[in-house]
């Protein structure tokens, strides 16, 4: 598997983002000055007043003088009215939506299994890369630790463009998306490749895919998936006399039933002659 593809490219990512921010502003400023040329044909040609934080950037709209006439949208009303000088002037909410039919929507996206080095690169990365004006936040939810002692958690990332989200979710999902597509495509073919599963009373060799304790009318009983070295796959009690577990060898035999929507798999009743031939490595 080529770990290289997964990479995360932190010099095409600040330059995306940095491309992003300029076209926010581009977009931005377009919007202001239709906003100022409509509010000044209102007002006799005069201008409102533009708001701005220490940054330099638009924080909106003010009446430049007392009277100040201003219409604005919110949903499917339009409302008029006079504002005192000073006074901030409501904006459409469908600002953000403006944004939007230019630029793409920004949404949050959620990522399972992701580990704790690569979330720090992302955050990092972002840190470094990140452009005045723009919002993209990255957060982490549960967490555990795998078998190898590596932490993980459930992964946020909001206000992205979709294209920064999806180079982002390769980098920490690609090698796992892979690996399940690989696996997939060896389930199928495996499946492919099996035996029809009989039907009777049948010798059954092979392998312990899984064992289950599962409630029943009588009480709980302990149950075994196997995989014959046929292919087809047995779903049934464990016999008294094994103790199996996941990956052992076994032989038994029993009555099987197929099923009647997998003709791969079926299940068995009244086992006998059940032996370990293998303990799981």
């Amino acid at each position: 598997m080529e770990k290289a593809k997964y990479e995360l490219d932190v010099e095409w990512l600040d330059t995306r983002l940095r491309d992003y921010a300029a076209a926010k502003e581009r977009v931005l400023k377009a919007w202001v000055t239709r906003k100022e040329a409509v509010m000044a044909k209102m007002n006799a040609g005069v201008k409102p007043t533009v708001g701005s934080n220490r940054k330099g950037e638009f924080t909106g709209f003010h009446a430049p003088h007392d009277g100040y006439v201003h219409e604005w949208v919110e949903g499917e009303k339009t409302f008029r009215k006079q504002f005192m000088g000073g006074q901030f002037l409501p904006i459409d909410k469908n600002r953000e939506s403006m944004f939007e039919s230019e630029l793409g929507e920004l949404k949050t996206h959620r990522f399972r299994n992701v580990s704790w080095e690569k979330f720090y690169a992302v955050e990092e990365a972002l840190k470094v890369s990140r452009p005045a004006g723009l919002q993209i936040k990255i957060g982490r939810g549960k967490s555990w630790e795998d078998r190898e002692g590596e932490r993980h958690s459930y992964t946020y990332l909001t206000d992205a463009p979709n294209d920064v989200a999806e180079h982002i979710e390769m980098f920490f999902m690609g090698e796992i998306y892979e690996a399940r597509q690989v696996a997939e495509e060896k389930r199928q073919a495996e499946h492919e490749a099996a035996e029809p599963c009989p039907a009777g009373r049948v010798v059954v060799t092979g392998e312990v895919l899984s064992v289950k304790l599962q409630d029943g009318y009588y009480g709980s009983t302990w149950k075994m998936l196997v995989k014959d070295d046929r292919g087809f796959k047995v779903w049934g009690s464990i016999p008294s006399s094994l103790d199996a577990s996941r990956g052992c060898r076994v032989t038994f035999t029993a009555a099987i039933e197929p099923s009647n929507d997998d003709d791969k798999f079926g299940f068995y009743k009244r086992p006998t002659k059940a032996e370990i031939l293998e303990e799981a490595a």
